[in-house]
């Protein structure tokens, strides 16, 4: 029976990860994962052997030394028959470490970089033995392999185009995802304007720290409670990340996504706008990259669309 250790910084990269799992070929067979030690990793990753690493791993080259170390002591402890990662700063003490030890290594990039490679896939490049693996076909070279995107596995109905702009009460989530470096009050003063009377609201603010938000407000919630708050939720608005994406559609709603954009500090780079131009294009999700509310019609749009799942094909990674 093979065993695979599976390595994700928590939030959209494990979300990420989670879901491709089953369609990975050949099967992972029995796992391990690293990630994060809060509880979204902790729930989300449920009785499964679970080995927290150091973090946040942003540009954070003291816990880049630790997750080596981590890592050194892991593949001493415990055999395994290949390492996959969907990133990020995570991803590079842990293949490295695998490809010094020739374990087959597998550095999956997230569906969140459209234009090309994150710093970590860069630097994943340089080991000619590390597998590479892109979730857009125009970015596929003979170093990085195309097997698919995690989108695959969602189709919007054919009313996600539809707005109606009646002012009625919805039950809204909104969450800014769980990011430790950057606070996102931007969006949270997009959607108080534009609530109505009777709008229940279920705020996850992560990092980010405001005062006079109605409805339920908390920093973080559990893998669980978000589950249970997205059926609840008629709506869901959120930063333009992987997990807040994949979660949204898998419950079967399509989200309004409002990217963090690096000119205003709300992130490195702009690699949100671009996924939420791109999921946009798909179909599955209406994006807001403007900094004035959020149009009601828009809240409206998004109540009245369905998302289904279909069967995506296998992951093949290469020997």
């Amino acid at each position: 029976m093979s065993h695979t250790l599976l390595v994700a910084s928590a939030g959209g990269h494990l979300t990420q990860m989670a879901a491709l799992r089953r369609r990975f070929s050949p099967d992972v067979g029995n796992v391990t994962w690293v990630s994060y030690g809060n509880e979204h990793a902790r729930s989300l990753v449920g009785a499964e052997p679970f080995i927290p690493a150091f973090w946040p791993t942003t540009r954070n080259i003291g816990n880049a030394l630790r997750n080596y170390r981590l890592a050194h002591r892991v593949f001493d402890e415990e055999t395994f028959t290949r390492v996959i990662s969907t990133g990020a700063g995570i991803a590079v003490p842990f293949l490295l470490e695998a490809a010094r030890r020739r374990i087959p290594a597998c550095y999956m990039e997230s569906a969140t970089r459209t234009s090309g490679p994150s710093v970590s896939g860069r630097i994943l490049a340089l080991v000619p033995t590390v597998k590479l693996y892109t979730q857009y076909e125009h970015l596929a070279t003979k170093r990085w392999f195309y097997r698919g995107s995690i989108f695959d596995s969602f189709q919007a109905s054919s009313g996600a185009h539809h707005t109606s702009v009646a002012p009625v009460g919805r039950r809204i989530l909104v969450t800014l995802g769980t990011h430790a470096l950057y606070p996102f009050p931007r969006l949270v003063h997009q959607v108080r304007a534009c609530l109505v009377d009777g709008d229940e609201v279920t705020w996850q603010l992560g990092a980010t720290e405001v005062t006079g938000v109605p409805g339920r407000v908390t920093a973080s919630l559990s893998f669980g409670e978000f589950q249970r708050e997205l059926r609840h939720a008629e709506v869901v608005i959120g930063h333009a990340g992987t997990g807040t994406a994949l979660t949204t559609l898998a419950a079967g709603k399509i989200p309004i996504l409002v990217p963090r954009r690096s000119g205003l500090n709300e992130h490195v780079d702009d690699h949100q706008v671009l996924l939420a131009t791109d999921l946009g294009c798909r179909r599955l999700a209406l994006p807001w990259v403007s900094e004035a509310a959020i149009p009601r019609s828009l809240v409206e749009q998004a109540a009245g669309t369905q998302v289904r799942e279909v069967t995506p094909p296998p992951i093949h990674l290469e020997d």
